[in-house]
């Protein structure tokens, strides 16, 4: 049908009125040509039935919603989502099962832009009988590998994940510095090079982050970790670390075995990483030195006779070696540090009145004899001598 002629100038106007708005740049929307913005999309889905993930981009300026489907490769669903920068997007995801039912639903709305985007979570809201589920928006995605594992602490002590971490534009991120990280430490524990250490039974996530966009690994842990025990000679509680065995959860323990290791000398009691170290040329605490950080007496020797009298306390250095002041001996007990006859092993000097061997007695070998010439065992008071030796029969 042709329109009337006063109408098509009209019409014509119209159009190029819209065309000519359409070159502008329009805060709500994009032009035609302009560029896409990259949106990278994860979730983690390893304990959910999901098969394929739905995303729909709807806004005020789209005439057109586009879609985008994710599949699932090893529990993980992922990709990259590409629509025109502007405000009100609409991210819709709705996931779906091998059947075609749907087993979660979410959304969100943010404004994107050309270049980075801040993170977005969207939770999905479970069907019946599904766990909740959340998925990450961004510049990177983190997969974390595997997304699930089942382990038994009875078999194994750690497990190794690995993480990649991909731009928006779809390409691997080379050597990517992640965060590590546990949501139960008494259950499991990760290094920074994402080795997980095993510890108590029940389930875990392993989280790695990077630049704000996370990355789990779900782990279900089993059993009980076995129980090293170590043989205990000396009976101080401690067991020489050579010689142990493994206990499984449930099992006794073995006499004469004990599940605290580290003695260095399981013939000595008094030897062990509890030990008191002191100046005996042994590693008393087990640490590897010997009489190290240990206080020695020294003693004042004024007399030059190798005993001393006042104490003095220097201490070893780790190496156990210390060095003796001037004028100082490690042996004490000089009861006259002004007389070098007078020492602990000095001998004892007949009738001088004086305790030359310092054990606190005057005198104590002296005796006094007198001269029996009848032999009647009644001597002559005056004939009196002094002897050290036994008397003559």
């Amino acid at each position: 049908m042709r329109l009337p002629q006063p109408v098509m100038p009209r019409l014509a106007l119209v159009l190029l009125m819209f065309a000519l708005a359409g070159c502008g740049e329009d805060p709500a929307g994009p032009g035609p040509g302009d560029e896409l913005a990259s949106i990278r999309v994860t979730a983690n889905v390893s304990n959910t039935a999901i098969d394929i993930l739905v995303v729909t981009v709807t806004a005020p300026d789209f005439p057109v919603a586009p879609v985008f489907n994710l599949p699932v490769n090893n529990g993980v669903s992922s990709g990259t989502v590409r629509v025109p920068p502007g405000s009100a997007r609409l991210f819709t995801v709705t996931a779906f099962d091998a059947t075609g039912e749907i087993t979660h639903e979410g959304s969100a709305t943010r404004d994107v832009q050309r270049g980075q985007n801040p993170p977005l979570a969207i939770p999905l809201t479970p069907r019946s009988g599904q766990v909740p589920l959340t998925i990450s928006f961004g510049d990177f995605s983190v997969v974390v590998a595997p997304a699930s594992q089942e382990l038994d602490l009875a078999t194994q002590g750690s497990f190794q994940l690995t993480v990649t971490v991909t731009n928006a534009d779809g390409n691997p991120v080379q050597d990517p510095e992640v965060a590590w990280a546990t949501t139960n430490p008494s259950r499991a524990q990760v290094n920074a090079q994402g080795l997980v250490t095993l510890l108590l039974a029940g389930e875990v996530d392993i989280v790695a982050t990077y630049n704000g966009i996370a990355g789990i690994s779900h782990l279900t842990l089993a059993g009980a970790i076995p129980t090293t025990f170590y043989e205990d000679l000396d009976g101080d509680g401690y067991g020489n670390p050579a010689n142990s065995l493994m206990i499984g959860a449930g099992e006794l323990s073995p006499v004469g075995y004990v599940p605290n290791s580290g003695d260095c000398d399981d013939n000595n009691a008094a030897t062990n990483p509890d030990g008191f170290e002191f100046l005996d040329f042994t590693d008393n605490d087990c640490d590897g030195l010997i009489d190290e950080f240990v206080s020695v007496s020294v003693y004042q020797d004024q007399d030059g006779d190798g005993f001393g009298a006042s104490e003095l306390l220097v201490q070893t250095d780790e190496t156990g070696s210390y060095v003796i002041p001037a004028g100082y001996v490690l042996l004490p007990g000089d009861c006259d540090d002004g007389n070098a006859g007078t020492y602990p092993t000095a001998p004892e000097v007949t009738n001088d009145g004086v305790d030359n061997n310092c054990n606190t007695i005057i005198d104590e070998d002296l005796i006094l004899a007198w001269l029996d010439d009848d032999l009647d065992g009644y001597g002559n008071p005056i004939a009196v001598s002094e002897t050290l030796a036994p008397l003559p029969m």
